[in-house]
């Protein structure tokens, strides 16, 4: 019996994409924080600075824009989840507009997380 290795080349591998955020404040009561590239392990705690800000503000709806998210780690949906969490402790509306990308849609149906009924339904 013989077998082959293929050859591997990194490069067929899929590239990081670097999470960028973006905050606006459509009303004064609703903020909007949109999170485009990877969620991931380095690039979570930055969201979950940045979404504790928005919650300990004076603000009624959070909005998680997850539309152009790339991937989602195991850090991100926890940080998705802790963020869903204390708006809702502290009486704000939160709502996730959700990923593009299936294989991150296929993520968040994965998982059994709190969050699931604010995902929005998808734009058409």
């Amino acid at each position: 019996m013989t077998s082959t290795i293929t050859e591997f080349h990194p490069s067929t591998l899929a590239q990081p994409h670097p999470m960028q955020l973006d905050t606006h404040r459509p009303t004064s009561d609703i903020v909007i924080v949109r999170a485009d590239g990877d969620i991931d392990s380095n690039t979570a705690p930055r969201l979950h600075e940045l979404l504790l800000e928005r919650v300990h503000g004076a603000i009624g709806t959070l909005v998680i824009d997850l539309t152009t998210v790339t991937f989602l780690s195991s850090s991100g949906l926890r940080t998705l989840e802790l963020a869903y969490l204390l708006a809702v402790e502290r009486g704000i509306t939160c709502v996730l507009r959700p990923p593009t990308s299936r294989t991150v849609q296929r993520i968040l149906t994965l998982f059994p997380m709190q969050f699931t009924d604010a995902i929005a339904a998808p734009q058409a």
